[in-house]
């Protein structure tokens, strides 16, 4: 822990009134002074992870604590402890936050995950295959994945005589494992379409499912030309229908 770092009275009452009443979505921390750790924001009940996530990526280069009562399935929701430390923030402020999160952490009982979001890049490769497969038709799909926590990186290329069915096995036999995935799909006229998608099982950990959902902007941002966006959860999702329906104008 940072010397002098300690949690104000505050941060407590505000996640026990979280935890037990569920009077809010999330609740923001940060570092005030390089002394004390305060709350900065509290968002809403009716707040989305959309919301929560947005706050986040609007403090451009500021280190931030959280506390998001997530519910990626509208039923359950389970509380995760975040630490935002983007790479943008000073070397002080990376080092001050990293140092400190137990000074937070050990403060809160209850929470589900302890979730490090900050920090998610794309490697130099995902692009580059991304563009051989967008422009020269070398692949039928990629698969990426989240590397301890930091960066993606490609996980598996399937060869152009891949068919839908054979996508659809690899993403159902990754059991409770996360992907992020971009197809040529081909539609019922044989025309070829890229789809990118966002495989996040329900039955993937908290902390999995936390970490995909709120990186995939590291990724999409840097792909351009795809047609359509899809967001997929279960086994039941990964129909040709489905795939179908998603593209502009449909049954295309």
């Amino acid at each position: 822990m940072a010397s002098g770092v300690r949690c104000s009275d505050e941060c407590l009452a505000k996640y026990n009134e979280l935890k037990l009443k569920k009077n809010c979505r999330y609740i923001l921390y940060k570092i005030a002074d390089q002394k004390e750790i305060i709350v900065d924001k509290i968002g809403e009940r009716r707040c989305t992870f959309e919301d929560f996530k947005e706050d986040l990526e609007s403090l451009g280069g500021c280190a931030r604590y959280a506390v998001l009562d997530f519910e990626p399935d509208n039923t359950k929701s389970d509380l995760l402890l975040v630490s935002w430390i983007p790479d943008t923030a000073s070397v002080r402020e990376r080092m001050l936050y990293a140092s400190s999160t137990d000074a937070l952490k050990s403060q809160l009982t209850g929470f589900k995950s302890f979730v490090q979001t900050s920090g998610v890049k794309c490697s130099d490769d995902c692009l580059a295959k991304y563009n051989e497969l967008k422009l020269k038709k070398t692949c039928r799909y990629i698969l990426y994945k989240i590397e301890d926590q930091k960066e993606i990186v490609i996980d598996q290329i399937g060869d152009r005589n891949s068919t839908f069915d054979q996508f659809k096995a690899e993403l159902e036999n990754l059991e409770k494992s996360a992907r992020y995935a971009v197809l040529d799909f081909e539609s019922d006229n044989n025309k070829s379409h890229l789809l990118f998608i966002s495989w996040i099982p329900d039955n993937a950990s908290v902390r999995e499912r936390m970490l995909y959902a709120s990186s995939v902007d590291a990724l999409k941002s840097q792909l351009t030309g795809f047609k359509s966006y899809l967001q997929l959860n279960e086994k039941s999702d990964l129909t040709r229908e489905n795939f179908m329906d998603s593209l502009p104008g449909s049954r295309n």
